[in-house]
């Protein structure tokens, strides 16, 4: 409840974007930078919505 009152920041991500990003962040080194950007985030929604 507390987490709901102090307006919690929300991220969402799809599978797809969520593995982009990191993959480019492989690419040039800044893997802990975008890990630590996703995780600033209160929650973290991941959906894998396949239709």
């Amino acid at each position: 409840m507390a987490a709901i009152e102090k307006d919690p920041r929300v991220a969402w991500f799809s599978r797809e974007i969520l593995a982009a990003a990191i993959g480019k962040s492989k690419g040039d080194g800044s893997t802990a930078r975008t890990v630590s950007r996703i995780r600033r985030a209160d929650l973290n929604q991941i959906v894998d919505a396949a239709f």
